[in-house]
């Protein structure tokens, strides 16, 4: 717990091939995020106040196929989303079912949570603050569970495309462009008792094919 791990450009990101387990607390979370940003660890950078945080500034972590066991408890992911060829937009990167992220904050990055291909389960999380999409979910073998999460404030909300996740229990608030897109004659998500206050747009853009 209070662990903080600072990275800077393209090359500064984490790939767990493994096992991470980042168990924070409420009282001490663990911070990944960019040297630039003083108000947890220090000036990292040392360049007093002439340089302050925002998203880009390093590559986020990336979980891979074959990854197993990780959980991601009282966390905050900041600044992310350093693009390099296109290649990375998120401050994480969900390629892997075997993961649980919990208590925890994604916030201020390009791209906040991107799921591909992945069942992955998320509870209780804040995703705030990021420009492009608050969570991301893609790939026809995508099945994550979301449960009370608190989407507020990115571009999109939620991206649904060609993936089927089960979203209960969230609030949507100030997403400029929509609180949920959903795209893809795949896509089957299951929605209940979520909530939308003052949404971009449209509230839910559905785009994709429907069985009535």
């Amino acid at each position: 717990p209070g662990t903080v791990v600072k990275g800077t450009g393209s090359t500064a990101r984490l790939d767990v091939s493994g096992t991470l387990i980042a168990q924070g607390t409420a009282e001490a979370p663990i911070f990944f995020t960019s040297d630039e940003d003083d108000s947890v660890g220090g000036d990292s950078n040392n360049d007093g106040s002439f340089t302050t945080p925002a998203e880009r500034q390093w590559g986020g972590l990336r979980f891979l196929q074959g990854s197993t066991g990780n959980l991601l408890d009282h966390v905050s992911v900041r600044y992310a989303g350093y693009t390099y060829f296109n290649s990375t937009n998120y401050g994480l990167l969900i390629l892997t079912s075997s993961l649980t992220l919990q208590n925890s904050e994604v916030r201020d990055s390009r791209l906040g949570i991107q799921i591909s291909n992945a069942s992955p389960t998320l509870v209780g999380n804040t995703i705030e603050g990021n420009s492009s999409h608050g969570i991301a979910i893609g790939g026809s073998t995508s099945y994550p569970s979301l449960t009370d999460n608190f989407l507020n404030n990115n571009g999109f909300g939620m991206n649904i495309e060609d993936a089927s996740p089960t979203v209960s229990n969230h609030q949507f608030s100030g997403n400029q462009n929509a609180a949920i897109r959903v795209t893809g004659g795949l896509s089957s998500p299951e929605f209940s008792s979520n909530q939308f206050t003052d949404n971009g747009g449209n509230g839910v853009n559905w785009q994709a094919a429907m069985a009535v």
